[in-house]
């Protein structure tokens, strides 16, 4: 009854494991042997080091073992075993294992001009957001380790605590791995860049590999990759990798190195306790970590292209239009609550073209100049003119003679106008229940909808009351940057 406390859960569940690694004395030994470090200290205390760990994995065994009753109640050491295995884990943790090797953790406090009132911790959900990052030896967590992990977080509005878990040695990433677990236990979400996919899992399968009961996986996380990807064509992006991004943003950075270059260093640095290679390894990371908070801006053109509320207004500069025989252009300028600190330069199929910067917007608009489709609801209760090319209310033309008027049809119950014609975004036309894509637009828009003969872009008719309307241009600029994701 006494043994319950002294186990941790984890060897519970973990047996297998303990049990596959200690199938042969050795395996410990060969699984080690190709690491630098058994030249970085004597070989004695390697070996004291293997062994203890071995020895700690049987006595865990054998006290699993003794928990569920599988040890026969003839046993010498049955009604030892708890005690022994407790002062051996006190000798090898207070006193061995400390002397051999340490795991280095490095602590600093950063300050960064990233208030929460400039909107971009607004894009993270969740009270306590901490931002981390890995390096490890490879990219499979059957073959590699993970040997350093910077974590990030907000300590008030412009300082954030900085911390570093350096594995001196493979043989401390156990040890890494169970403390930085227990420290972000607390934070949430977990912010990351590209850790869905790669930090997350790995993390994950070596942590269940060496019997810690961790949770990286299953809990809030917030990937700054996934939503850049968002922004990419917006922002002529050649791909999404981090220093692409940090380019784009005008973000320097003085590490030139990326994770897979980093590894034969590490692995120098395990052989050698090179200040310098130390140094390679911490740069990289922490520029990987305070990067990411660096790269906050690039949400907000990412909250363009996922079509955010924005809250805008027209500048002071009076909107122009430039006319032609068929054909006119709106000039308008905009500002923006929110920050854009690089130039981004877009222009669509359709002929939207804009300029955005710092906080403001410059749009070219194209409009159309001719005689455009109105389609009319209920085409039960109308009558297609095919000389007319028209359509009217059965009320009106039932003194038409049959021979020139026909039953209307969703595509012939229209009628025509001239005027000047401003191209709405393509969502106002999507189908909703079965209704027709000219009836949801009336209702969700507000405003008549027209339509060329053959094209699909939907238009809405140009008044200068237009310009006064915020909640249109709202909308309407929402559209334009969802069309260029």
């Amino acid at each position: 009854g006494f043994l319950t406390p002294l186990i941790p859960d984890c060897y519970v569940l973990c047996t297998p494991a303990i049990f596959k690694n200690i199938r042969n004395p050795l395996i410990f030994l060969r699984k080690m042997a190709t690491y630098s470090c058994f030249w970085r200290v004597k070989r004695s205390k390697i070996l004291l080091q293997a062994s203890l760990h071995r020895l700690f994995d049987l006595l865990t065994l054998v006290s699993v073992l003794h928990y569920c009753n599988i040890l026969p109640p003839d046993c010498p050491v049955r009604e030892y075993i708890c005690l022994v295995r407790f002062a051996f884990l006190f000798l090898a943790n207070f006193l061995f294992l400390p002397y051999i090797h340490a795991m280095k953790i490095i602590t600093k406090e950063i300050r960064h001009d990233t208030p929460r009132e400039s909107g971009l911790f607004r894009r993270i959900p969740g009270p306590k957001p901490i931002f981390i990052d890995i390096e490890t030896t490879g990219l499979s967590p059957e073959r590699a380790r993970v040997y350093l992990v910077g974590c990030l977080h907000p300590l008030d509005d412009s300082r954030f605590q900085f911390l570093q878990w350096l594995s001196e040695s493979p043989l401390e990433e156990r040890k890494l791995l169970t403390e930085v677990s227990a420290y972000i236990q607390d934070f949430s979400p977990l912010v990351h860049f590209n850790g869905d996919r790669f930090d997350l899992p790995f993390l994950q399968q070596r942590a269940d590999e060496l019997g810690i009961p961790a949770a990286f996986t299953g809990r809030d996380s917030f990937d700054i990759y996934l939503r850049a990807k968002k922004c990419r064509t917006l922002c002529a992006l050649p791909n999404c990798k981090q220093k692409t991004i940090e380019a784009f943003l005008g973000i320097h950075r003085e590490d030139q190195y990326d994770g897979g270059r980093l590894i034969p260093v590490y692995h120098e640095y395990v052989k050698t306790g090179d200040a310098r290679l130390e140094h390679l390894l911490l740069l990289h990371n922490e520029e990987d970590v305070t990067g990411m908070l660096q790269l906050l801006p690039i949400l907000s053109y990412a909250g363009l292209a996922d079509g955010d509320e924005m809250s805008i207004q027209i500048t002071e500069e009076a909107p122009s239009v430039i006319a032609g025989n068929d054909a006119s252009e709106l000039l308008l300028s905009f500002r923006l609550k929110e920050f854009y600190p690089s130039r981004v330069q877009f222009q669509t199929a359709e002929g939207w073209y804009g300029i955005l910067q710092d906080h403001a917007l410059r749009m070219r608009i194209p409009l159309m100049r001719g005689e455009l489709r109105y389609y009319l609801p209920d085409p039960a209760n109308y009558y297609y003119l095919p000389e007319e090319d028209t359509a009217i209310h059965k009320s009106v033309g039932e003194f038409v003679d049959k021979a020139y008027r026909r039953q209307a049809t969703e595509k012939t119950c229209y009628i025509k106008k001239m005027g000047c014609f401003l191209p709405l975004p393509e969502n106002v036309e999507r189908k909703s229940s079965g209704r027709s894509r000219k009836n949801l637009g009336n209702e969700n828009f507000g405003k008549e909808i027209f339509y060329p003969d053959e094209k699909k872009t939907p238009y809405c008719e140009y008044q200068p009351e237009l310009l006064a309307d915020a909640d249109f241009w709202n909308w309407y600029l929402r559209g334009v940057f969802r069309r260029i994701r």
